[in-house]
């Protein structure tokens, strides 16, 4: 798959720059429920009555699926093309994070 990021860099010209392609973890559909589930749900199930709502609940942690870096005001200036193979079939989202390389946080 491929997927090109567009980036501006104002006042930056010439400077390296480094782009992140992040995989945001799963966040509950809009399907989920913020009501906890019915008590015959929860024996059938076993699961703790005391479950937080959708809402609450800790999402996976993002996944960082490419990096890119590349000079601010280079002839390729358009955008920033990220090629990666999917680890899963279904929809997904994605995040770009951009930033001068001398300000970049490992």
């Amino acid at each position: 798959m491929t997927l090109q990021a567009e980036v501006t860099a104002t006042g930056y010209s010439g400077e390296p720059l480094v782009a992140q392609l992040v995989k945001l973890g799963h966040t509950p559909g809009l399907s989920s429920s913020n009501n906890p589930p019915s008590a015959a749900t929860n024996a059938q199930c076993g699961q703790n009555l005391r479950q937080p709502p959708a809402w609450r609940r800790r999402r996976p942690a993002d996944k960082v699926v490419s990096e890119q870096q590349k000079r601010a005001g280079s002839a390729r200036s358009r955008g920033i093309p990220f090629q990666f193979k999917p680890d899963q079939a279904g929809l997904s989202f994605y995040r770009c994070k951009s930033r001068p390389r001398k300000d970049w946080i490992a």
